[in-house]
């Protein structure tokens, strides 16, 4: 355990470098190239790594670090684009139109919850996590989905659909209509 500037405690899990470079680029499907960078930047900045540690629930300076590693190596235009891809696989005819409405929402998001989404979005506690940053995730990916009429979860890797999954606790609930 790591004892915190505030006094208090921090279980911190060593990630290598390497390996959390791996992860991400295999789960942003990215270039060899880029995936070099991330491991350099994790080397450099090791609360980044530790964001992606399946075994502890990482706090919001882990995330922020590996937002800023993630900042450092990757375009946030292609990183929207990214995500925005995964998010609309499976949508049929009108996929393209909502790839793009989702990939510009989320450059236009303010640059906090860009970070959350890059970042909560790669690591492993917070995708499955129950509370607190894995809460915020999901209604900013709720949010983001509904603004272009997706129905689903990219925060659960689900792959979104027309239709939301009824006790899906990352879900995006269906507007009412009326």
């Amino acid at each position: 355990m790591l004892a915190s500037a505030c006094g208090g405690r921090h279980d911190a899990v060593a990630v290598d470098p390497a390996d959390a470079a791996a992860l991400v680029a295999s789960t942003y499907g990215l270039s060899p190239q880029d995936e070099a960078c991330l491991e350099d930047g994790f080397g450099d900045d090791a609360g980044a790594a530790e964001a992606l540690s399946v075994e502890v629930v990482p706090d919001r300076a882990q995330l922020e670090a590996l937002a800023r590693v993630l900042q450092r190596c990757l375009p946030t235009e292609a990183l929207a684009a990214t995500v925005a891809a995964a998010a609309g696989r499976g949508l049929g005819d009108r996929n393209a139109e909502r790839q793009a409405c989702l990939a510009g929402a989320i450059v236009e998001l303010p640059p906090a919850e860009r970070d959350l989404l890059f970042a909560g979005l790669v690591s492993p506690a917070v995708v499955a996590g129950t509370e607190g940053l894995a809460l915020e995730l999901r209604a900013l990916t709720g949010r983001l989905l509904r603004s272009c009429g997706v129905s689903g979860s990219v925060s659960t890797g689900e792959t979104p659909t027309a239709t939301t999954t009824a006790g899906d606790p990352g879900a995006v609930p269906e507007e009412p209509s009326g």
